[in-house]
């Protein structure tokens, strides 16, 4: 993907006063940008307000000799918001570009002991596509000074008369609904009355862009504004959507032409600051496509984790987040219903404040794949959105002691009784080598020991007790949108969150330890029904979002590490290990212990030794390597290293090896 046009070309859109590094000006940015919708300037269909006060909600103007006229000033403690919304037919569902001046007048204030920030705000149909503040001694970043016969001007008024005289010029590329309607809502959110500081804007215009009749053009190209995002939230400056933090940032999109066929998505996603590894619990970012899941990443503070490219120096620095700023570009390719409604999200699975944690997004477009075969809607490549339950084994009952509810045995099966599959047995053989596993890897790094166990399935994460780790392999069958539940629920409570991290938690760990809760749904905040649970789980294709905008999350087809617990089956069996908090759980484990020797210092089954001033050892298996059974040899893990000078190869497969003290 090229991103460094459009990534420039949004800078233009956000702040046309911003400095512009570059012999292009925006506009001709602007048109190198939109080349991929095909689109043309209309002639006779756009808005040019006039600056006369007709049909805003406050009609207050004001003429500033030889500047202008400019309406306002608006202001006041508390704020003030003024609106109008401007309906044009031709115009309808099309895309469009508003552009307008807004002034900062005055003693405005930025992070200030007391009085904190004052702010200039632009929404357009209710999505903020201008965010900006200024000071009182000085204009800040996105804000031009007047020359000095235009500052006192405005100076001679009786509003914003001290300090500053600042503007910036906003520009954002919106799409209007199909009913014609562009509210625009101009918003001084300022703490000090009219004299002291005041907000003034002019010249709004809006200019529509009408789509050529080009019948092969099926593709969304996102503006990169914020317009359109539930959250708008942008990067001041930049075409970076965010920042975002334990919540997700989501929108929809229609098009008929892709109804029912295959659309293929790109986007770059980025992880900026203390992102966490598995020993404190790994913090994820997520995108979904119609409620399914369809790609999950992690980075980490110290370093960019494969697959990920670190910014360099002078592209971190617009990120005010600490330690690593990393991006991943990103494509896949999902089945849009019969309905051709799209519905993205990028969610941000982390457990710090968004100073500290954020995700960032930008570059996403949406094409129809040439390549989908419309004959073969099930091809294993694309996404659904349909919810198979397990159909119940039978299989002859096995006894099975009491387990604690926190244990590894006492999870899984608790996951696996909710949906009628027979329990799985610990093969406790095994326990003292998981163990051993899950040190080296604590210590080196995720399934660096995959085989010492001859274990070749393997889930590992960090938790504080067994359940939690679980529960997270369990958490990765969740599929979340905004849409109304299939079903009614069968019980309702307040889950007590008032942000949507403690929400989304304390919602979806209740309804894991719930007997029969297979689907549930959150609302931010108090109320008596916050958090619902159902006993069936489908999402539907349409999206049709609750007035609430609830968080819909239905359990889905059990794949990745969820996939070990959730396997049909009868007489399925696994150990578990741990190591200061960091748990491995294996699968598919029933190696051939040697009987040769006798037991070794670490007490582990399955190797064996014989004493002497050379301590032969015979390992777990004869697929094993030497450095791992030296390694679960001695009483402690690094009490032996394998003896090169007498084994051959430590690497290599054997029945044997001998083992030296590590001194």
């Amino acid at each position: 993907m090229n991103f460094s046009m459009r990534f420039s070309c949004a800078v233009c859109f956000l702040a046309a006063a911003h400095a512009v590094d570059t012999d292009e000006d925006c506009s001709m940015l602007q048109t190198r940008s939109l080349g991929t919708l095909k689109t043309t300037p209309a002639e006779t269909c756009e808005y040019i307000d006039g600056d006369s006060g007709v049909g805003w909600s406050i009609a207050t103007t004001t003429d500033i000799q030889g500047v202008g006229t400019f309406h306002g000033p608006f202001g006041g403690v508390g704020g003030v918001s003024v609106s109008k919304t401007i309906t044009k037919t031709c115009w309808a569902g099309s895309r469009a570009t508003v552009q307008l001046r807004v002034v900062a007048a005055g003693g405005w204030d930025y992070q200030h002991r007391y009085k904190g920030t004052d702010y200039a705000r632009v929404f357009v149909n209710g999505f903020e596509v201008f965010t900006g503040t200024s000071h009182y001694s000085y204009c800040r970043e996105g804000f031009t000074a007047y020359g000095s016969a235009e500052a006192a001007a405005f100076a001679a008024e009786d509003s914003g008369s001290c300090c500053t005289k600042c503007y910036s010029d906003v520009e954002a590329l919106i799409d209007i609904p199909p009913d014609g309607n562009v509210e625009i809502v101009v918003q001084a959110q300022t703490t000090e009355n009219l004299a002291d500081e005041c907000l003034y804007f002019s010249s709004l215009t809006v200019v529509p862009e009408v789509e050529t009749s080009d019948p092969t053009e099926c593709e969304f190209v996102d503006s990169d504004t914020g317009y359109g995002w539930n959250p708008s939230t942008m990067l001041s400056g930049t075409a970076f959507h965010g920042p975002i933090g334990q919540t997700h940032a989501s929108r929809s999109i229609t098009k008929d032409c892709w109804a029912g066929a295959g659309v293929t998505t790109q986007l770059r996603v980025i992880a900026a600051g203390g992102w966490d590894d598995a020993r404190k619990g790994v913090d994820y970012l997520v995108v979904l496509v119609n409620g399914v899941e369809v790609w999950r990443g992690f980075s980490y503070y110290g370093n960019c984790e494969s697959g990920w490219t670190a910014f360099d120096a002078a592209e971190a620095e617009q990120f005010s987040e600490c330690c690593t700023k990393c991006y991943q570009d990103i494509s896949f390719t999902s089945v849009v219903p019969a309905s051709g409604e799209y519905w993205i999200a990028v969610q941000a699975l982390t457990d710090e404040s968004v100073s500290d944690e954020a995700v960032y997004f930008t570059g996403l477009t949406v094409a129809k794949d040439p390549a989908w075969n419309e004959g073969d809607s099930t091809d294993a490549d694309y996404t659904t959105t349909t919810t198979v339950a397990p159909t119940p084994t039978p299989c002859t009952p096995i006894a099975l002691p009491d387990a604690d509810p926190t244990s590894c045995l006492g999870r899984v099966n608790h996951h696996r009784t909710k949906w009628g599959l027979p329990p799985q047995s610990e093969n406790t053989a095994l326990h003292g080598c998981v163990n051993r596993q899950s040190q080296y890897d604590s210590q080196h790094g995720a399934h660096r020991s995959m085989r010492m166990c001859q274990t070749p399935s393997q889930g590992q994460g960090g938790g504080g007790n067994c359940a939690n780790v679980i529960d997270a392999f369990y958490n990765e069958r969740w599929a979340c949108r905004e849409t109304h539940p299939v079903g009614t629920p069968f019980k309702t409570f307040d889950h007590g969150g008032t942000t949507y991290y403690h929400a989304s938690r304390n919602c979806g760990q209740a309804c894991l330890d719930d007997d029969a809760c297979i689907s549930y749904d959150f609302v931010v905040g108090s109320q008596a029904d916050s958090c619902r649970f159902y006993s069936e789980a489908t999402l539907p294709e349409n999206l049709h979002p609750s007035v609430e905008r609830r968080l819909y999350c239905a359990a889905q087809t059990c794949d990745g590490h969820c996939g070990p617990i959730m396997k049909e089956g009868c007489d399925l069996t696994f150990a578990w290990g741990e190591y200061s908090g960091f748990y491995t759980l294996s699968w598919r484990g029933n190696p051939a212990f040697s009987t040769q020797g006798e037991a070794c210092p670490s007490q582990i089954e399955g190797v064996r030794c014989e004493p002497g001033t050379d301590l032969l050892v015979y390992p777990l298996s004869a697929t094993s390597r030497c450095w791992e059974t030296c390694y679960l040899a001695g009483a402690h893990a690094d009490d032996y290293v394998c003896d090169d000078t007498k084994t051959a190869d430590c690497s290599a497969h054997s029945d044997s090896c001998y083992c030296k003290s590590n001194v």
